[in-house]
């Protein structure tokens, strides 16, 4: 669904302290890390004929190796629960959909980073809609099920500037996200069919975080991020058989965050964190935590 794509491959805001602690190849940290992370996002989007919001949950779960002083590879499995009510069409529409997840981080220059982050998910909706009353011309007809599967591959590069100055941890990213999402054709249970759908979305990314070490065990920051879409496709929700949302409402996707890094020793250390994001009428707060051990 376009609830779960919007959050899960756009950029979150994150200090560049908390990438050191192990997201990216330059930590000092040991050779392998294992760590989860829990998300929840709220999602709405208010404009006309559009109308719909999603409450989502996500956990992610991933190890990694340091296989040299400034290479890191691991790999990330996640899974997200997605409950929609798509007010437009007076319906509902549940989303599970799993993800796997290879990434690889390597520290170019003491000051510069290159993360890369590709993947697969499938998601599979079970939900319903009101047919089309063609005396009031709403949506208040009778109920129809639907059982779409949908799969989805993506990519994200991005590079990253970070410069420490006495308790200041200051860091500057740009990246890019391709995404392409199929969903499979499928029947009603009305028996009216719909063709397989295809959305792509090409995005260029950035963010600026600003990190404050008050001591070794805790570092709050605030974070920035814009993003705009090179190629988005957008989907027709005229169409009766409809099951998802359009995924914004124009190019430009503003963000902004604030969080907490913590670290127990150079082994545990966790983030918490809050992000908000707008594109037009289409907004995301989202709140996460996320825990991490090396060894």
């Amino acid at each position: 669904s376009s609830s779960s794509s919007s959050s899960s491959e756009q950029g979150s805001g994150s200090s560049s302290s908390e990438k050191k602690k192990g997201e990216n190849a330059g930590s000092t940290s040991p050779n392998v890390g294992v760590w989860t992370q829990y998300r929840f996002d709220k999602i709405t989007d208010s404009k006309a004929n559009n109308n719909w919001d999603a409450k989502q949950h996500t956990l992610v779960v991933g190890a990694d190796w340091k296989a040299t002083e400034k290479a890191l590879v691991g790999l990330a499995l996640s899974y997200t629960r997605s409950n929609s009510d798509m007010t437009f069409q007076n319906g509902k529409m549940d989303d599970n959909t799993f993800s796997i997840m290879p990434y690889f981080g390597y520290q170019i220059m003491d000051f510069l980073s290159l993360d890369l982050i590709g993947g697969y998910a499938r998601s599979k909706k079970d939900g319903y809609r009101r047919a089309l009353d063609l005396a009031t011309g709403l949506t208040t007809g009778e109920k129809v099920t639907s059982k779409p599967v949908a799969n989805r591959i993506f990519a994200a590069p991005t590079l990253t500037v970070s410069k420490s100055i006495n308790a200041l941890n200051l860091a500057g990213s740009i990246g890019y996200i391709y995404a392409n999402n199929r969903q499979n054709a499928f029947t009603e249970s009305n028996n009216e069919t719909t063709d397989s759908l295809d959305t792509r979305l090409s995005r260029f990314t950035s963010g600026l975080n600003f990190g404050y070490r008050v001591n070794n065990m805790v570092e709050p920051y605030l974070a920035l991020s814009y993003a705009r879409d090179l190629l988005a496709d957008k989907i027709d929700n005229t169409t009766a058989a409809s099951t998802q949302a359009a995924s914004g409402t124009n190019k430009n996707t503003y963000g902004a965050g604030a969080g907490l890094n913590m670290a127990v020793n150079n082994a545990l250390t966790g983030n918490i964190g809050y992000d908000y994001q707008k594109n037009g009428t289409l907004k995301i707060n989202s709140v996460k935590v996320m825990v991490r051990y090396a060894f």
